[in-house]
């Protein structure tokens, strides 16, 4: 029996550098700072955002598989417990808050093992899923089948389905979703691998599956792509502009990419033959056409594996190739470099996510594959023990910072727990050392090993089959739970500086001012402030023109020309000015009438819900609004003689 108990325990402080370096963090005005960051000299131009380091998990096994951020700003979390649930494996669901905190979990899963690979919110603020499952395939525990669930927003089942072959002469039949993406026409597609025999019973255990589901998750089409010797699977795919596919795995334990036309039919196929195995992990469409695709690659000549990472032209032909792993002497014995996940940034580079077989690792590669910077968690002691980090994803958010998924064994609950980090733009979090690395070329050069590799493409001559649909089961009973957990966060960095932006409407001209100073608008309209200072913005209109409110963030201050705001998040405020109103129109129809008379009176008596212009109302000009300046505008709207208005 599994325990209900989980915990949400936060990143640790590796004191002695805490000690050290905890003095040298700050940002000082508008010159350059210098932050020192493991004996590296970081450059403080950047603002830090909103970090922090959490993870989730129970006394036994919680491992991360999927992440992404969400509309809102926060994040979905999936990945798969043996800490709760109904029995085995379960698939574990958590939506989080921008600041890590929990908004909801669940767990999904029956009485045998039950696993998600891929999550992705819905154009309908929902969330897919895709894994396999044993509790509710087909033949039972006997066989995997792929799973696919359509959750709502708030985590509750809309749909689910299984698909697969059963039992076939006394062979399990596996089939296994590994990924998921929404398509345009509201469906989906799927890629998996499946143990597919055929109707000859000619055994080929492991082909390439693709599904196109409809958006109800029926079976619009699917195909078998089998290149002869089996052991082949996809692992990602990703609708391509042009409404195809493309799709990436390893086809007899080597790289491939397969480019399909909407209907699944092959455009080409491809595969990179480098060093003994490679595996394909991730795969994405560059904003150029092409693909960035990564994984990794075994026995490049010192042993072990490397992160492997590929260029692609839209025709699958290489642009360029890398390999990244530990520089070490050999006397440290063999080091494993995997990647799962990869991501081109806005700066055009990419964001590399893996491990070297003990610590998490993070890849910042410009567009070309130069190192920028490289991070690795800081486990201490607990690494002799066999114990490790992984990232399995990695995204860059909306601040330009970055959230990573992983696992870890150094910090947490249990034996594996859930590790979401957020991350600064330069991949680390103030004050909070799980996260070390570097940023200077020439330390990185001494660290991390890069090869060109120099692999041979080859067109893959394989064979596609349209089987008959597959057996979809659709009357499933999950369990559907929320363990009771607890949460503990300790290593929580806020903004130190927040973005405050000023924009003029109207059809007038005027400026705004700060204090303390930093904008002045139409010139400069937007300065970062420290975290709670309070600033004051005064408008001031230029002549012929008047100040006629505030909106946006500063809309409580009304027409008060000056406004005083708090910065404790990124705020807009909107100053409008507009031609100033004449004399006595009061009410701004262009006329002068008892109706504007009247309005002065009201502001006059302080009557509720008067609101008078002293530009306008003022007519005597003497800085007050009275019954005088309500008398005159009467005689004047009835061409009753006045004394001239004043005109300032």
């Amino acid at each position: 029996m599994k325990r209900g108990v989980g915990f949400v325990t936060s990143c640790w402080l590796a004191k002695f550098l805490a000690a050290r370096e905890r003095k040298r963090f700050g940002l000082l005005g508008g010159f350059v700072s210098l932050i020192v960051f493991l004996g590296v000299v970081f450059p403080a131009s950047f603002v830090f955002g909103q970090e922090w380091s959490k993870t989730f998990g129970g006394s036994s096994w919680d491992k991360v598989r999927a992440l992404q951020q969400t509309r809102d700003g926060g994040y979905i979390v999936a990945g798969n417990t043996f800490s709760f649930g109904a029995g085995g494996y379960d698939v574990w669901v958590l939506k989080l808050s921008a600041d890590g905190s929990v908004e909801w979990q669940k767990t999904y899963g029956g009485r045998d093992n039950d696993f998600i690979n891929a999550i992705r919110q819905t154009r309908d603020g929902g969330y897919i899923m895709a894994g396999y499952t044993s509790s509710f395939g087909a033949f039972g525990s006997r066989d995997h089948d792929a799973w696919v669930l359509k959750l709502s927003a708030n985590g509750e089942v809309e749909w689910q389905k299984t698909y697969g072959w059963g039992v076939v002469l006394n062979y399990d039949v596996s089939d296994v979703a590994n990924d998921i993406w929404e398509t345009t026409d509201g469906g989906y597609i799927v890629v998996g691998t499946t143990d597919y025999i055929g109707l000859h019973n000619d055994v080929t255990p492991g082909d390439i599956w693709v599904l196109k589901l409809s958006r109800d998750g029926e079976i619009e089409w699917h195909n078998i792509y089998r290149r002869g010797d089996g052991d082949d699977t996809a692992t990602a795919v990703q609708q391509t502009r042009d409404g195809g596919y493309i799709v990436t795995g390893y086809v007899g334990y080597k790289f491939f990419v397969l480019k399909l036309k909407n209907k699944g039919e092959v455009e080409w196929w491809k595969s990179y033959e480098e060093g003994n195995m490679s595996f394909a992990r991730a795969i994405q469409q560059t904003r150029d056409g092409g693909y960035i695709v990564t994984g990794y690659v075994d026995n490049l000549g010192g042993g072990g594996s490397n992160i492997w990472v590929l260029k692609l032209s839209a025709d699958g032909s290489v642009e360029w190739q890398k390999a990244y792993s530990r520089d070490v002497p050999e006397s440290e014995g063999i080091h494993n470099e995997h990647a799962y996940a990869i991501q081109q940034t806005r700066d055009g580079g990419y964001i590399v996510a893996g491990d070297d077989g003990s610590s998490l690792w993070l890849l910042k590669l410009s567009e070309n594959g130069t190192v920028e910077w490289w991070r690795t968690s800081i486990g201490g002691d607990c690494r002799t023990s066999g114990y490790f980090d992984i990232a399995r994803t990695v995204q860059q958010t909306r601040d330009g910072g970055y959230i990573v998924a992983g696992n870890t064994r150094c910090v947490g609950a249990g034996d594996d727990d859930f590790w979401i980090l957020k991350l600064s733009a330069d991949g680390y979090i103030p004050d909070c050392y799980v996260i070390g690395g570097i940023s200077s070329p020439s330390l990185i050069k001494k660290t991390v090993l890069v090869t060109d590799t120099n692999t041979p493409v080859r067109d893959i001559d394989g064979t596609v089959i349209s089987p008959p649909k597959s057996h979809v089961a659709n009357d499933i009973q999950v369990t559907v739970s929320s363990p009771h957990y607890e949460e503990n966060t300790q290593c929580y960095a806020a903004a130190s500086q927040y973005t405050l932006t000023v924009s003029l409407t109207g059809t007038g001209n005027g400026t705004v001012t700060s204090d303390p100073a930093g904008i002045s608008c139409p010139d400069t309209c937007s300065a970062r402030f420290d975290n709670g200072t309070q600033v004051t913005l005064t408008a001031t209109a230029d002549d012929s023109f008047a100040f006629t409110g505030w909106g946006g963030a500063c809309a409580p201050c009304g027409k008060d020309t000056s406004c005083q705001i708090t910065m404790d998040n990124d705020k807009t405020c909107t100053a409008s000015f507009n031609s100033a109103p004449s004399k006595g129109d009061v009410n701004g129809d262009n006329q002068i009438n008892i109706l504007d008379a009247l309005v002065v009176a009201r502001c006059a008596l302080n009557l509720s819900g008067a609101d008078c212009d002293p530009q306008s109302a003022d007519v005597n000009c003497d800085h007050q609004i009275n019954i005088l300046d309500a008398l005159l505008i009467a005689r004047k709207a009835l061409g009753l003689p006045v004394p001239p208005w004043c005109t300032s």
